[in-house]
């Protein structure tokens, strides 16, 4: 009986987790540049100040701010410190919210 339970217990845990996100689901890339504030590389988050993100109809998709972004690849992260000013691909996938900073490029300052 303890093992029908505890089977039971790990099919509905397994179950409450939803499916796996897939890295082939289609995003929406927006460019965006910005400076960096500060870097949390244990959450592997940055802290951007940037400007107006325009969507592929030259319209401004996200007003610009100062906001945290995931960063996913290591790469990414080891380039970033406080200060540097970025040029850098905002991923959304707007199926599920997800949204993160990659293919960042560092840039001279003005």
């Amino acid at each position: 009986m303890l093992k029908r339970l505890s089977f039971l217990a790990l099919i509905f845990s397994a179950l409450s987790c939803g499916p796996p996100k897939a890295d082939n689901v289609p995003t929406d890339r927006y460019e965006l540049e910005g400076d960096v504030i500060r870097v949390d590389t244990v959450h592997r988050l940055a802290l951007v100040r940037h400007g107006d993100i325009q969507n592929a109809d030259g319209k401004v998709w996200m007003r610009g701010m100062t906001m945290e972004f995931p960063i996913k690849q290591k790469a990414d992260l080891e380039k970033l410190a406080p200060g540097l000013r970025i040029k850098a691909s905002l991923h959304h996938r707007p199926q599920d919210l997800e949204y993160w900073l990659g293919d960042i490029q560092i840039l001279p300052k003005p």
